[in-house]
């Protein structure tokens, strides 16, 4: 997450975004915008401020390939790809961390079994998808 100060108390970038009237998603280019401006994802923000940040660390010449050299465009979709996969995962894991906290909590309050305690039914698994198991 990336902070910046306004007005005194300290935002997120994503918010600031928000209060300043701007976008709270932003297009990421997985190449360089000039070598194809229409390869984009939409990520939040804050992504997208880390993700730009992370290709100043790429190795020289990767990013700005100005021969149009295709194995230094082929390296730069793989370290694009590294490091969207590396802010995924960062992601994921802060998720699985917070559903593990909320499951002891659940499970603390309603028994080891809280989901048929609360009359939650468990998600769908590989069975459920099986024609002949009905």
């Amino acid at each position: 997450m990336l902070l910046s100060r306004w007005r005194g108390p300290w935002y997120c970038y994503r918010h600031l975004a928000r209060q300043r009237g701007r976008k709270e998603y932003e297009d990421h280019h997985v190449l360089a915008r000039r070598r194809d401006p229409t390869s984009t994802v939409r990520v939040p923000a804050d992504v997208h401020r880390l993700l730009e940040e992370m290709k100043r660390r790429w190795p020289r010449g990767v990013e700005q390939n100005p021969t149009g050299d295709p194995l230094l465009d082929a390296a730069g979709l793989e370290l694009s790809a590294a490091d969207v996969a590396h802010q995924f995962d960062r992601q994921h894991r802060r998720s699985a961390g917070w559903l593990l906290q909320l499951r002891a909590a659940l499970a603390d309050r309603f028994g080891p079994t809280w989901w048929l305690e609360l009359g939650v039914d468990p998600p769908p698994g590989e069975a459920d998808d099986d024609p002949t198991t009905t």
